[in-house]
């Protein structure tokens, strides 16, 4: 989003409405603003598809921007509203990454933990995929079964599971080698499709 800050300058109005509760986080304020003008380039390709030549009797208004029938003609305050007010309390923004695309066409960036557990860096195992793998760095491990299982026939088949313990204050405080964690930053082409 390297526009965003002329964006949210030509969006101001809008996401400082009033009458809208405050967008207090930067990074949504900076969505926002390229949902907004995302919004409002298509509004105006749409308009640009409504100028074609209309024959007599299609219900057009005068007075209508290029000739737009009275319905299609009030969308875009509308629309700009729906995306102001939706935008911003979206639950996406707390589970997972929001990253607006400005075309048809885009690259999405993801940041992954990742285990020092080979000398190469493509081959390491991704750290938080499934579930956190607790005795990475640990002095030891404990293995056992899985303590919700039970001897009926609905839980025939038991997982394993193994938990770390931590080291000793002495074993802790001699410097030792302790197992590090690295992350990766991966790219993904995306096409957006209906």
């Amino acid at each position: 989003m390297f526009m965003s800050e002329s964006l949210q300058e030509k969006w101001q109005p809008v996401l400082e409405h009033p009458d809208l509760p405050k967008i207090e986080d930067q990074y949504k304020r900076a969505v926002t603003s390229v949902i907004l003008e995302n919004q409002e380039r298509a509004m105006a390709e749409d308009r640009g598809a409504l100028t074609e030549a209309l024959g007599a009797g299609t219900g057009t208004v005068a007075g209508a921007p290029g000739g737009a029938t009275a319905t299609a003609a009030n969308w875009d305050p509308i629309l700009i509203s729906l995306v102001r007010r939706a935008m911003p309390n979206l639950v996406a923004y707390d589970i997972c990454g929001v990253q607006p695309m400005t075309g048809p066409t885009g690259l999405i960036f993801a940041m992954k933990a990742r285990y020092v557990d080979t000398t190469s860096a493509v081959g390491r195992t991704e750290a938080l995929f499934n579930e956190a793998d607790t005795d990475y760095s640990a002095a030891g491990t404990h293995a056992g079964t899985d303590p919700f299982a039970s001897a009926s026939a609905n839980t025939a088949i038991q997982t394993g599971y193994t938990t770390g313990t931590g080291d000793t204050t002495a074993a802790a405080e001699i410097d030792a080698a302790i197992a590090e964690m690295s992350f990766t930053i991966e790219k993904a082409t995306v096409t957006a499709k209906s």
